[in-house]
Protein backbone atom coordinates (compact mmCIF):
# COMPACT_ATOMS: atom_id res chain seq x y z
CA UNK A 1 0.00 0.00 0.00
CA UNK A 2 2.77 2.31 0.43
CA UNK A 3 3.97 1.86 -2.37
CA UNK A 4 1.10 2.42 -4.23
CA UNK A 5 0.65 6.45 -2.08
CA UNK A 6 4.97 6.98 -3.69
CA UNK A 7 3.83 5.73 -6.93
CA UNK A 8 0.53 7.87 -6.63
CA UNK A 9 2.53 10.93 -5.43
CA UNK A 10 5.82 10.70 -7.59
CA UNK A 11 4.04 12.26 -10.60
CA UNK A 12 2.60 15.21 -9.14
CA UNK A 13 5.75 15.62 -7.57
CA UNK A 14 7.74 15.34 -11.18
CA UNK A 15 5.25 17.30 -13.10
CA UNK A 16 5.59 20.53 -9.86
CA UNK A 17 9.93 19.63 -10.44
CA UNK A 18 9.14 20.39 -14.04
CA UNK A 19 6.88 23.59 -13.66
CA UNK A 20 9.09 24.89 -10.98
CA UNK A 21 12.65 24.34 -13.43
CA UNK A 22 10.32 25.94 -16.23
CA UNK A 23 9.43 28.95 -13.93
CA UNK A 24 12.92 29.26 -13.04
CA UNK A 25 14.24 30.87 -16.38
CA UNK A 26 11.02 33.98 -15.20
CA UNK A 27 10.83 36.12 -12.08
CA UNK A 28 7.92 33.99 -11.37
CA UNK A 29 7.95 32.32 -8.00
CA UNK A 30 4.79 30.44 -7.36
CA UNK A 31 4.57 27.46 -6.37
CA UNK A 32 0.53 26.38 -7.63
CA UNK A 33 1.66 28.13 -11.26
CA UNK A 34 4.69 25.93 -11.33
CA UNK A 35 2.32 23.15 -10.54
CA UNK A 36 0.01 24.25 -13.40
CA UNK A 37 2.40 24.79 -15.58
CA UNK A 38 4.25 21.46 -15.12
CA UNK A 39 0.93 19.62 -15.11
CA UNK A 40 -0.17 21.11 -18.19
CA UNK A 41 3.52 20.91 -19.90
CA UNK A 42 3.86 17.18 -19.17
CA UNK A 43 0.51 16.82 -20.51
CA UNK A 44 1.08 18.57 -23.78
CA UNK A 45 4.59 16.60 -24.36
CA UNK A 46 3.28 13.62 -23.16
CA UNK A 47 0.77 13.76 -26.73
CA UNK A 48 3.55 12.97 -28.64
CA UNK A 49 3.53 9.51 -30.00
CA UNK A 50 7.43 8.43 -30.02
CA UNK A 51 8.56 10.73 -27.31
CA UNK A 52 5.51 10.52 -24.78
CA UNK A 53 6.13 7.68 -22.84
CA UNK A 54 9.75 8.68 -22.20
CA UNK A 55 8.45 12.13 -20.92
CA UNK A 56 6.23 10.39 -18.69
CA UNK A 57 8.36 7.97 -17.38
CA UNK A 58 11.37 10.75 -16.71
CA UNK A 59 8.88 12.68 -14.82
CA UNK A 60 8.07 9.80 -12.66
CA UNK A 61 11.53 8.76 -11.84
CA UNK A 62 12.14 12.47 -11.06
CA UNK A 63 9.42 12.41 -8.38
CA UNK A 64 9.71 8.90 -6.99
CA UNK A 65 13.56 9.91 -6.33
CA UNK A 66 12.69 13.22 -5.21
CA UNK A 67 9.97 11.71 -2.49
CA UNK A 68 13.09 9.17 -1.85
CA UNK A 69 15.42 11.69 -0.88
CA UNK A 70 12.76 13.51 1.21
CA UNK A 71 12.14 10.50 3.20
CA UNK A 72 15.35 9.86 3.45
CA UNK A 73 16.00 13.22 4.56
CA UNK A 74 13.54 13.41 6.87
CA UNK A 75 14.36 9.99 8.15
CA UNK A 76 17.85 11.07 8.80
CA UNK A 77 16.67 14.37 10.39
CA UNK A 78 14.65 12.44 13.04
CA UNK A 79 17.76 10.05 14.14
CA UNK A 80 19.75 13.50 14.50
CA UNK A 81 22.63 12.55 12.28
CA UNK A 82 23.24 15.09 9.56
CA UNK A 83 26.13 13.83 8.50
CA UNK A 84 28.35 16.13 9.83
CA UNK A 85 31.59 14.84 11.61
CA UNK A 86 30.35 16.49 14.88
CA UNK A 87 27.38 14.11 15.20
CA UNK A 88 29.52 11.00 13.97
CA UNK A 89 32.26 11.78 16.79
CA UNK A 90 30.32 13.26 19.69
CA UNK A 91 33.80 13.74 21.96
CA UNK A 92 34.45 17.23 22.84
CA UNK A 93 37.76 17.08 21.70
CA UNK A 94 37.50 15.51 18.60
CA UNK A 95 38.01 18.68 16.75
CA UNK A 96 41.24 18.90 18.41
CA UNK A 97 42.97 15.08 18.08
CA UNK A 98 43.81 15.37 21.95
CA UNK A 99 42.75 12.05 23.58
CA UNK A 100 39.59 12.34 25.97
CA UNK A 101 40.15 13.20 29.54
CA UNK A 102 38.34 10.97 32.23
Amino acid sequence: MALGLAIFVSVPLGEYAVGSWALSYTDVDNRWLALLVGVVGVAALSRIPVVGWLVELVVFLLGFGALLWLLYRGFRRNRGDEGTPEAADPSPDADTGAPASS
